[in-house]
């Protein structure tokens, strides 16, 4: 998601989640929804929005479009996994202000309230450079996928081989990441360049069942 700035209007935003709203009715019930991006929302501390967004945002006071973000949040059955996890600032920023001097978490992740316990950890990382003035969030996903009859079991459990894995997956990542600072994309677009990196990275490195790689 891209969502509208503070200095925007309450209708914009208000069509914003409104829009969102309907795309989240849309999904399956018995799906995973992770909404996630550019929520341009800072997010405080308040006791009344603990059930949601948990204790470890950055600020203290959200601004308005923090507030919108988790009445949003509240309204559909979402919790704020960004702000749940307990780090030192420099882990919790994820945009810095034109000033360079002023750190701001505006880059937020949501999920199913009922699937919380799937996200075991978010953090800033602040070490690759992808020219650009948010930085990478890394998001750790614990779900259990079916994979019988499809990837090579002995490539999934070999350590290795996942390492390798991380690798071509983050390298085809950081190289959407850098093309599309160039150019606007949808989000549809944006989800279908991230899927296909998956599908490439796996089947380079993982490869499916009975499929012996290639000799040199």
């Amino acid at each position: 998601m891209y969502a509208p700035t503070e200095d925007k209007t309450d209708i914009g935003k208000e069509k914003f989640n409104d829009d969102l709203h309907t795309t989240i009715n849309r999904t399956p019930k018995s799906d995973i929804v992770i909404v996630l991006g550019d929520a341009n929302a800072k997010l405080g501390k308040e006791d009344v929005y603990n059930e949601v967004s948990g204790k470890h945002a950055l600020r203290e006071l959200s601004n308005r479009n923090g507030e919108m973000l988790l009445e949003f949040a509240l309204g559909n059955n979402l919790k704020v996994m960004s702000t749940q996890f307990q780090y030192k600032k420099i882990r919790k920023g994820t945009w810095l202000a034109p000033d360079q001097m002023t750190l701001n978490q505006i880059d937020h992740v949501l999920i199913n309230s009922e699937k919380k316990e799937l996200i075991k950890d978010i953090r800033t990382m602040r070490v690759p450079n992808i020219d650009y003035d948010h930085y990478l969030l890394k998001i750790i996903v614990n779900q259990k996928l079916d994979c019988t009859g499809m990837w090579d079991k002995s490539n999934l459990k070999n350590p290795i081989k996942l390492q390798e894995y991380r690798r071509a997956l983050y390298t085809k990542l950081s190289k959407q990441t850098q093309h599309n600072t160039t150019q606007h994309q949808d989000v549809e677009q944006e989800w279908e360049q991230i899927k296909m990196a998956i599908t490439e990275a796996v089947n380079e490195v993982i490869q499916k069942q009975g499929k012996k790689q290639r000799s040199e």
